[in-house]
């Protein structure tokens, strides 16, 4: 130091971190006078000059270039003898010694000032951009170089660097990392490398790579007042072997859609369908009945043969066969069965069974073979029945007949008989009461145990029979003989007449272009006498009552000029069947436009004692089982193969809000597409009530509490920036959603289920419509509140 007053600088080195600003200290105890005072900073190595203050002012221009607008006095601080440097941006290269001098006009004084160290921070990531395969584990590379040791380090944070906003992917602070600040797209799916965090490396893995997980990623690195950065880049994803499943389920999905297309409308065009429908047929022995067999036209080949067999009591008889254009049949069946061999060309193989026998019950079967292989299989029953009071009944089962004694007839000598009569044998006596009481020893022994009297009805003059376990032999008539000492003072009969019910003529496929006989026989038709028999039609979509005539047969012939003009030369009757009371009409070249009820009306006898009979079939427009099962496979594959997808596509991408959302809607939308389709009259019973009544409802509610289900976790995951009284209104809304779509879900399955009152039922019904008004305009409210005017989730709902 030099005479009059003395510098002060620091205690000791100076020790700054690179980047950072460093004061270089330099004062008096006393001021000076500014007059002639000059202040000099120089490097004392190189005598180059860092900064200047001469005549009242700092010299900038002075200033050696490396410290230009980096090296600054505190110009206000000079007059009270605060010399100090302040040096921005502190560089490696600015380590080493430095001289304070100072000038007055009468003395001068230095001070020295050692810069010891720099610290450094550097960054460093990858000098190239990562490929990977998407679902693999990738390294994001971060390594830090600094004389700083971890513990010092206040922040470290990655980042992935999106054009609209900084996706924070994880976080270490304090000395501890903090997963749980990870974005949901990133949670549990990166971490440090823990171990060599002491060393400076802040490189994290990634996990199950995504195909958004590709763009820039940024470590950033605080430490006191430095910080540094450095950038990775996952530039390229391959596919994985679940992208190419899910691509190839797509193309699935598309292709099987466009096939499914080209074959119904191949289909259609060929086979487009009737269907027959009808009560099941009754008909009694003796006569004739159609059973239906209608063969596929593409199915007729030159080598074709058609089998009608009957199974029953577990024995098989074959009926009829057609093969290489010739016909057979069993013993029992010649002269009885046969083929409409005009219409054998057209696939029409229905047989004709003649003068029924009660042994002809059973199931027949229509087989037909191309080529050795089964191509076509068609099944009807025949069942054996009673016709009994205006019923039928059973074999097996039992039947009341009727007997009703006025009181005033009860008296001790009363004796009531019930006999059997047939015309192949004698009276048999069924059931005796005599002497005030059942007499079973006198029964004929067919009946025993079989023919009851209710004792307790008897009080009441009620003597009618009850016969159990019905059988064959139990035709006949039963005639019901009341005797009060020894005269017949009353009796009355009752008949069990068997017939043959052919079930089900439900459903019997007829393809268009082909034949098709619609049944009506009336055995019972005592009088053919002026005959009158109309076949007529009245459209299922019509809403008038307007009829068309079919056919007619009148003054013992047809009338075809009286025909409807599209019926000419397609509708006819079996002429020689008639005879037989078969009025049956056969249908040929079947065209869409057939569609419709169609009524059998016959009557019979003279103006003065006419009789009147009548039966309808309706002919509906409906698919072919081999369109049918085609239009279901077009409904449920695309959809079930793109649920799968959007199931393969959420372990790959791993959002759960779309995941959820779109399998749901994929798998439900099956639902829509039967509610809507042409084609739902071809489901029958529980089935079809379904799919008209509750589908729609389903898919609607069930895909909208799964996606407030998931939108309500996603709105609570990101934590809408909502307090106080907004926050809550929000959940109630949320909860009010969910609540409402749980009560229509309860109601569906109460209204399928059908184990509730008519009451309960009826308030649960207008409950469930009042809510399925409201629950939109709930919903819109509701996403509108909550995520405002920015439409993010809203744009997924659309």
């Amino acid at each position: 130091m030099d005479n009059g007053f003395i510098l002060h600088g620091p205690s000791g080195p100076l020790v700054a971190p690179l980047g950072s600003s460093v004061i270089l200290p330099c004062h008096v105890d006393e001021p000076l006078l500014m007059e002639d005072l000059e202040v000099e900073w120089r490097r004392k190595e190189s005598e180059t000059l860092v900064h200047l203050f001469q005549d009242g002012e700092s010299r900038p221009e002075a200033q050696q270039q490396d410290y230009q607008d980096r090296a600054h006095f505190f110009t206000e601080e000079i007059k009270h003898g605060n010399f100090s440097l302040r040096l921005d941006n502190l560089r490696a290269e600015d380590k080493g010694e430095y001289t304070c001098t100072v000038h007055t006009q009468l003395e001068s004084g230095e001070t020295e000032v050692q810069i010891k160290d720099v610290e450094r921070l550097l960054v460093s990531g990858s000098d190239r951009s990562i490929s990977a395969y998407v679902g693999e584990d990738i390294t994001l590379n971060c390594s830090v170089d600094s004389h700083l040791t971890p513990v010092d380090f206040e922040q470290v944070s990655w980042k992935k660097t999106d054009e609209d906003e900084d996706i924070l992917v994880l976080l270490y602070q304090n000395n501890k990392a903090f997963p749980d600040s990870s974005n949901e797209r990133y949670r549990d799916r990166v971490e440090f490398f823990t171990a060599e965090i002491p060393k400076g490396n802040f490189s994290v893995r990634l996990k199950r790579v995504r195909t958004e997980d590709k763009g820039v990623y940024m470590c950033q690195v605080f430490a006191g007042r430095a910080s540094a950065n450095a950038t990775v880049v996952l530039e390229q994803l391959g596919f994985s072997g679940l992208h190419i499943i899910m691509l190839i389920l797509c193309i699935s999905a598309s292709g099987s859609a466009l096939l499914l297309c080209c074959l119904i409308y191949c289909r259609s065009q060929t086979e487009g369908l009737i269907v027959q429908k009808s009560c099941n047929l009754n008909v009694y022995l003796g006569v004739s009945v159609v059973i239906p067999c209608h063969v596929p036209p593409h199915l007729l080949t030159e080598d074709l043969k058609v089998e009608w067999k009957r199974r029953s009591r577990n024995s098989e008889t074959l009926v009829h066969l057609y093969e290489d254009g010739a016909e057979t049949q069993q013993q029992d069946y010649q002269d009885r069965a046969h083929f409409f061999t005009d219409h054998i060309k057209h696939g029409n193989f229905s047989l004709r069974l003649d003068n029924l026998r009660a042994g002809d019950e059973g199931e027949y079967t229509c087989t037909v073979y191309s080529k050795r292989d089964c191509v076509f299989s068609a099944k009807t029953n025949v069942v054996l029945k009673f016709w009994v009071t205006d019923k039928f009944v059973p074999l097996g089962s039992s039947v009341v007949l009727p007997c009703q004694v006025k009181k005033r007839l009860l008296k001790k000598s009363l004796k009531v008989e019930w006999r059997r009569t047939r015309r192949t044998d004698s009276e048999t006596l069924v059931h005796l009461y005599e002497d005030g009481e059942s007499r079973p020893e006198k029964q004929h022994k067919d009946f025993h145990r079989r023919a009851h009297f209710s004792n307790k009805k008897i009080k009441d003059g009620n003597f009618s029979l009850r016969l159990k376990n019905l059988r064959a032999e139990d035709e006949g008539v039963y005639r019901c003989e009341v005797y009060r000492d020894e005269e017949c003072v009353f009796s009355t009969d009752t008949e069990l007449e068997l017939v043959l019910t052919v079930e089900p003529c439900l459903h019997t496929p007829a393809p268009l272009g082909s034949s098709v006989v619609l049944p009506c026989y009336e055995e019972r038709l005592s009088r053919m006498e002026a005959l009158k028999v109309q076949w007529r039609r009245t459209d299922s979509d019509s809403d008038s009552d307007s009829e068309t005539l079919v056919h007619l047969y009148e003054d013992g012939e047809s009338r075809a000029e009286k025909q409807q003009q599209d019926y000419r030369d397609r509708a006819h009757f079996f002429t020689e069947e008639i005879k037989h009371r078969n009025f049956s009409l056969r249908l040929d070249n079947l065209r869409a436009e057939d569609e419709g009820q169609y009524t059998c009306t016959v009557h019979s006898g003279l103006s003065q004692n006419r009789r009147k009979f009548s039966t309808d079939i309706n002919v509906l427009l409906r698919l072919l089982d081999t369109v049918f099962h085609l239009q279901m496979f077009l409904v449920f594959c695309p959809n079930i193969l793109m649920f799968l997808a959007f199931v393969l596509w959420g372990f790959s991408e791993g959002s759960v809000f779309e995941t959820v959302s779109c399998s749901a809607l994929y798998f439900l939308r099956p639902l829509m597409l039967l509610w809507t389709a042409p084609y739902v009259n071809n489901f029958t019973g529980d089935i079809k009530t379904w799919v008209l009544y509750y589908s729609y409802d389903t898919e609607y509610i069930v895909f909208s509490a799964v996606f407030y289900s998931v939108l309500f976790k996603s709105a609570y995951d990101k934590s809408l920036n909502y307090a106080g009284f907004e926050g809550v209104v929000i959940i109630v809304l949320f909860i009010m959603a969910l609540l409402l779509n749980l009560f229509y879900i309860i109601f569906s399955l109460a209204r399928l289920t059908g184990k509730f009152s008519e009451r309960i039922k009826a308030i649960f019904s207008v409950l469930a419509g009042i809510i399925f008004t409201v629950l939109p305009s709930m919903q819109f409210i509701l996403l509108f509140f909550s995520f405002g005017s920015t439409g993010d989730v809203y744009f997924n709902i659309t």
